[in-house]
């Protein structure tokens, strides 16, 4: 038994307006526009071995972008803008336990450079975006 042809005819085109809508709905702006930036996070002259590095924009309307740090370097995309660039590193301490029972970790980094951060980058469209940050212990 065959459907009738006007049934065919309307999941057909019914078929192709759904996924004709569905591409257009698919090519919208998926948000703000980022861009690539990397560089390097030394501590007391040597490559950070690893942590993560956040970049806050000064508008608090507009989200964080933030990337790891793997030996000294970083790279993820970004923002554009004026930056607050926040950097953090966590360490076992030793013979502690979480309530779970993992290991406690806590801060190495100065809050000076995660928590009361003066650190500053400015990301710009076109540009090069390479930052570096030498950080001190003491």
């Amino acid at each position: 038994m065959n459907p009738p042809k006007g049934l065919l005819r309307g999941v057909i085109y019914g078929l192709l307006i759904w996924v004709g809508c569905g591409a257009f709905v698919g090519c919208g702006d998926p948000g703000p526009k980022t861009y690539p930036v990397s560089g390097s996070v030394t501590l007391d002259g040597r490559p950070l071995a690893e942590g993560d590095i956040y970049f806050f924009p000064l508008d608090a309307n507009v989200s964080a972008d933030a990337g790891r740090i793997t030996g000294g370097q970083f790279a993820f995309r970004a923002k554009a803008g004026k930056m607050r660039v926040e950097i953090r590193a966590a360490r076992v301490v030793p013979g502690k336990r979480t309530p779970m029972g993992g290991p406690m970790r806590e801060e190495s980094l100065p809050a000076r450079y995660n928590k009361a951060t003066k650190l500053a980058a400015e990301v710009v469209a076109g540009g090069t975006n390479q930052f570096d940050f030498p950080l001190r212990s003491d």
